[in-house]
């Protein structure tokens, strides 16, 4: 059993813990995303390329989980617990949701045209783009989640403090928010008379991107939650999984690509118009407030 007894101590288990344990971790995200890369360039459908994203996490944080020191701490129960229902969570709702659209815009250009060649460098270059695509999804499980890697395998036992609870309940916020905003415009889309609108129901009247919001705070939540178990060495390494979902949805295939996508589709209507210029981007403010 381990317990906290300073930087010094805490910087000798990156070694002896912590290495090993991104390589575990590696290794079963890897497995999932490359049966994943598989079976989709095998079939030509991108129905399982989410589903699989998401189960990278489940691989990385339950051999992470098996393999940590006895017994697991309050706070390694708790990373590992929430960080494998947000990724369960949202696989299922992607998974749900491009079964019933029937495709994903955005993966389309990953793949062959019927008079397409393999290695097309002038289209979509199939399978290259495609494996590189799986391979930033692998990077993505692997790189997230390591707050929760991390602080599972480091082996330190601490109390939570109020410090603690303040941090859970940040990530706990942030992914409700996630979940409910998701779910909210599922709601709203489902509706015959709103499939060609966009969605300003709900927590989307406080922010046109609240889902991202509160994926952004959960992780930053999660970094909290885990700091007082890790070194200054480990905690910088952590605080690559914020920083790599700010890059992913504010610089990359987020918000960028849905502005311009939303501007395409609902440009010309008016009251499109009114919701951007009144809604803030990601930081959520309720109407009643402004």
């Amino acid at each position: 059993l381990k317990s906290a007894e300073g930087p010094g101590a805490q910087a000798a288990m990156f070694s002896s813990f912590v290495v090993p344990a991104l390589l575990r971790s590696a290794k079963a995200a890897s497995l999932v995303n490359g049966v994943g890369f598989l079976v989709t360039a095998g079939t030509a459908s991108h129905k399982i390329t989410d589903l699989c994203g998401t189960a990278g996490f489940v691989a990385s944080i339950s051999a992470t989980m098996w393999a940590a020191p006895d017994p697991l701490s309050p706070r390694a129960m708790m990373l590992g617990g929430i960080t494998l229902l947000w990724a369960v969570r949202l696989g299922v709702y992607l998974f749900q949701r491009v079964c019933e659209t029937g495709e994903d815009e955005r993966l389309r250009q990953f793949f062959r045209a019927p008079d397409e060649g393999f290695l097309d460098f002038s289209r979509s270059a199939f399978p290259l783009k495609l494996g590189f695509f799986w391979t930033l999804q692998t990077l993505w499980a692997i790189v997230v989640s390591l707050p929760a890697t991390l602080a599972i395998s480091s082996g330190v036992h601490m109390d939570f403090g109020v410090f603690g609870y303040i941090a859970a309940a940040c990530a706990v916020g942030g992914f409700t928010l996630e979940a409910v905003a998701d779910y909210q415009k599922y709601a709203f889309k489902s509706l015959p008379e709103n499939r060609s609108r966009f969605c300003d129901a709900g927590v989307w009247s406080w922010s046109r991107h609240p889902n991202y919001f509160g994926d952004i705070m959960g992780w930053f939540g999660m970094v909290a939650l885990a700091a007082p178990a890790l070194s200054p060495a480990e905690l910088a390494l952590a605080m690559l999984s914020p920083a790599m979902t700010c890059g992913l949805l504010l610089g990359l295939s987020g918000v960028p690509m849905l502005e311009k996508q939303h501007d395409r589709k609902y440009g010309g209507d008016a009251a499109y118009k009114s919701w951007k210029a009144s809604t803030p981007c990601l930081v959520p403010w309720p109407r009643c407030s402004r």
